[in-house]
C-alpha cells in the first residue's frame, strides 16, 4: 500500500512540474514584415534561449508568464511576455547602430564592437 501511495505522489509531482512550463512558438519580423533570421530569443534572467531560423520562426520552452528578450544586430531589443503559445514580435531598426569591426588574428575571426 505504501509503495502505491508513494508512486501516486511521485507521478502527481512530476505532472505538476511539467505543467509549469509551456512550449512557445513565434515569428520575429521587421516593421515591413520581413523575417529576421538569427535573432536571439532568451528568457529574461536565465540562460535558456533559442535563435530564429531563416524564416524568422523560433520554438522555446519557458515557464508560464516568462518574459522573452528578443535581440538582433542593428535592431532595438524587445521584451514580450509569453502568455500565449504563439507569439509575433516586430523589431525596429536602430537609427545609429554601433559600428562593428571584424578582427582576424592567427586564423581566428572575431566580431567586436568598435567605439571610436
Amino acid at each position: 500500500m505504501r509503495k502505491l501511495l508513494f508512486l501516486l505522489v511521485l507521478s502527481i509531482t512530476g505532472l505538476l512540474a511539467l505543467a509549469q512550463e509551456t512550449r512557445v512558438t513565434g515569428k520575429v519580423t521587421t516593421a515591413t514584415g520581413e523575417p529576421v533570421a538569427g535573432a536571439s530569443v532568451v528568457v529574461k534572467g536565465q540562460s535558456k534561449g533559442a535563435a530564429t531560423n531563416a524564416a524568422g520562426n523560433f520554438t522555446i520552452t519557458v515557464p508560464k508568464g516568462a518574459t522573452l528578450v528578443i535581440t538582433s544586430i542593428g535592431f532595438a531589443p524587445q521584451e514580450i511576455t509569453a502568455n500565449n503559445t504563439n507569439l509575433t514580435a516586430t523589431l525596429i531598426y536602430l537609427k545609429n547602430p554601433p559600428p562593428l569591426a571584424v578582427v582576424m588574428y592567427l586564423g581566428l575571426c572575431r566580431m567586436i564592437n568598435f567605439d571610436g
